[in-house]
């Protein structure tokens, strides 16, 4: 079943096709880092948890009930993640703009709170006068946390209380996708055809950034082998402050690509697993709870996804032998 499931350019760790080998071009080799193929590790970014899936399948089933269309299905938003695709959508800029606002509000508020309350103390023990005197010559003081709660409020009071048709507005397309079934990779472009070109001819670079604060980001790009074509790959992952997250954003999408493996046993794909004959198959044949994730309690979760976030942090990607490199060859002809 799966030889005739999966298109002829579908990606099989086990069987890489022989390549012309290209030199990256000077942009590209001024990335941070380029990362090895293939010896991935089981791993993923712990985002969703459970009782988001559950409130997901509860949202699906009253739909159902009521024959109606959830307005805000990913379908409607430009993405897409189940058994055969992964497709990646940004919101609408006012929707990201107020997402934002609201965590910015939030961990500022948060920072100068801590800042404040030391300020506070110290200020008792150094000042004269009563204790209520004190008080009334630090209030002035409060002003600097009053600013950040403020926006933290104004943007919470708007998720919370507003309809979601309100503020939640998708963009105006897709980004990218990733094909487990065709083995494909689509880059789409406002103004321009997308990009199609198989999988295996993309190579994952690490990008540093630094802002100015100084604080430095790492990203995960895939750059086409034989164009000019590449795009941001961490798709619903956070920007993370350690190349491990980039590392492992890398294993799932190859983990995911990979048609002699089942799907990754992530929460979000929990759903279509019984959807891809390699999983299926897998499943059966392990016996694995259909309901691992949905069921699972809060404190089991909280258990697994520190799990999960330790292994990402000793990943050993850049020891692995790299699996491309044997079927990259000077001088073939394509």
């Amino acid at each position: 079943m799966t030889e005739h499931y999966y298109g002829k350019q579908a990606y099989n760790s086990h069987a890489i096709p022989d390549q012309r080998y290209e030199a990256p071009s000077f942009g590209r080799s001024l990335a941070k880092l380029q990362l090895p193929w293939g010896n991935t590790q089981e791993v993923f970014y712990p985002n969703m948890m459970p009782q988001h899936l559950r409130a997901e399948e509860k949202g699906q089933q009253d739909d159902q009930k009521k024959g109606r269309k959830n307005p805000f299905s990913g379908e409607n938003f430009h993405f897409r993640y189940d058994h055969e695709v992964y497709r990646f959508a940004k919101a609408a800029l006012l929707t990201r703009i107020i997402a934002f606002m609201r965590v910015f509000g939030f961990v500022t508020t948060c920072g100068y709170g801590v800042a404040i309350f030391i300020a506070y103390l110290f200020f008792l023990v150094i000042m004269d006068g009563t204790f209520i005197e004190k008080n009334i010559m630090f209030l002035p003081g409060l002003w600097f946390i009053g600013v950040p709660a403020g926006t933290w409020l104004f943007f919470y009071a708007i998720m919370r209380f507003l309809p979601p048709s309100w503020w939640l507005r998708p963009s105006k397309g897709s980004r990218w996708e990733l094909n487990r079934k065709t083995g494909l990779v689509t880059i789409y472009h406002r103004r321009q055809q997308p990009f199609i070109a198989p999988f295996y001819e993309f190579d994952p670079y690490v990008n540093m950034t630094a802002d100015r604060s100084g604080f430095t980001s790492y990203t995960l790009h895939l750059a086409h082998r034989y164009s000019s074509q590449s795009f941001n790959a961490m798709g619903f992952v956070p920007m993370g402050y350690a190349e491990q997250t980039c590392f492992a954003q890398w294993d799932f999408l190859q983990n995911f690509m990979d048609t002699s493996r089942p799907l990754p046993d992530a929460p979000e794909w929990e759903v279509s697993r019984p959807l891809d004959p390699v999983t299926a198959a897998y499943d059966q044949q392990t016996g694995r709870n259909p309901r691992y994730w949905i069921d699972m309690d809060e404190t089991t979760w909280k258990q697994v996804s520190q799990a999960m976030r330790d292994k990402i942090l000793i990943i050993d990607t850049m020891t692995r032998i790299d699996l491309m490199e044997p079927h990259l060859i000077k001088g073939l002809k394509t």
